[in-house]
């Protein structure tokens, strides 16, 4: 009777509703009866837990109603899945090797009414676990690339519980961690950037100061490219880094690899973000990474200003060169307006990004030069 209820086709979803951040809410319009179905099973594994009517097809039968759309559902299926792990703690290992399938199917149908469920599953397993290496490879091959899932906010923070867990059992999967979130880093997505931000602050507090300092460049590198973006909450998760005490002795050991790759894109926010609050945020971890190593900071200070100096020179000298010719111009021709010219190229100059005559911009070069040869040409 239980099977042949329960057993039904489980209902068609539009594939319109699986592609946003979080899982859809639906729920079977048959759940009042299913209920009572759920109900008896229930209470008769609380009688009977060794049954033998619990044998590996009905268990895997059971596992599939994971994927039912209604979240009442899937947690009944869940107490009766901990309640038989708990009655077989030997089978717990081919459990999870059915989870682990049904994770990869969610990678083809982007289903995701089940992951919440099968990461309850996996985190009640290793919690009571000690290191088994078929856990290990497992966690390796589903959990993590669900990192780069469309619905990784909706089991953030199951995957962090998972992923705290896996890596006091296991310190060294925090490096393929990290690696794999940068890898699936969600661009252009500022909702689940947040989120990405916050994993990583996460991950970089468990590397060790070995791969810390081997893994640095690039991670900082995602945080630099965090501390441009336009979105205001971005960039202010990003600047939360620095004042992590988890964090902030391995980013001292390593300011030299980290200060030329940061320091410069939290100058650029404080001086071009839109953002007015978003600027001064950007000037106050100015000043703490200024605090963290004033060597490496002034270094880094002064030779930008120097960059600087040497470019405006060089626009200096540019930009004098074409007002001679303009002037020269002027003489071979009366009709020429020096002035607004002058004014003209005045503007260019100081313009946005300070354009340059001399090679960077070709079309402003040529419209200069054909107006002088014109005014030159001999009348």
């Amino acid at each position: 009777m239980i099977t042949t209820n329960l057993g039904r086709d489980i209902p068609f979803i539009p594939k319109k509703y699986l592609f946003s951040n979080d899982e859809p809410l639906v729920y079977d319009i048959g759940w009042p009866h299913l209920s009572l179905v759920y109900n008896l099973l229930l209470k008769y594994q609380g009688v009977v837990p060794n049954d033998s009517h619990f044998d590996n097809a009905f268990i895997s039968f059971m596992v599939n109603l994971l994927q039912a759309p209604d979240p009442n559902e899937r947690d009944q299926v869940i107490q009766f899945l901990q309640a038989y792990l708990t009655a077989f703690p030997q089978n717990e290992n081919d459990l999870l090797k059915e989870i682990s399938y049904l994770i990869e199917v969610y990678h083809e149908t982007n289903e995701p009414f089940g992951v919440s469920s099968y990461l309850r599953l996996f985190s009640q397993v290793i919690n009571q676990s000690t290191g088994d290496p078929v856990k290990l490879e497992l966690f390796k091959v589903s959990i993590i690339p669900l990192i780069g899932s469309n619905h990784f906010i909706s089991f953030y923070p199951l995957l962090t519980k998972i992923f705290d867990k896996m890596i006091s059992l296991h310190p060294e999967t925090t490096v393929l961690l990290v690696q794999s979130l940068l890898t699936h880093w969600p661009e252009a997505k500022p909702s689940k950037e947040l989120f990405a931000i916050q994993l990583l602050d996460f991950l970089v507090a468990h590397l060790t100061q070995e791969e810390f300092t081997q893994m640095c460049p690039v991670i900082f590198k995602r945080y630099a490219i965090c501390g441009e973006s336009q979105h205001g909450k971005v960039v202010e998760t990003s600047f939360k880094v620095w004042s992590n005490v988890k964090i902030i002795p391995q980013i001292v050991d390593n300011t030299k690899i980290i200060f030329p790759i940061i320091y410069p894109v939290i100058q650029r926010t404080t001086n071009h973000h839109w953002s007015r609050s978003i600027q001064d945020k950007a000037l106050g971890t100015l000043r703490t990474v200024h605090d963290l190593d004033p060597l490496i900071a002034e270094s880094i200070s002064q030779q930008r200003k120097n960059a600087n100096a040497s470019v405006e020179t060089e626009e200096q000298t540019v930009h004098k060169s074409w007002a001679i010719i303009a002037r020269q111009a002027a003489k071979f021709d009366r009709d020429l307006n020096l002035a607004r010219t002058l004014a003209d190229m005045q503007k260019r100059f100081n313009g946005s990004n300070n354009i340059k005559l001399g090679s960077k911009n070709p079309q402003m070069k040529n419209s200069f030069y054909a107006s002088s040869a014109v005014s030159m040409r001999p009348k």
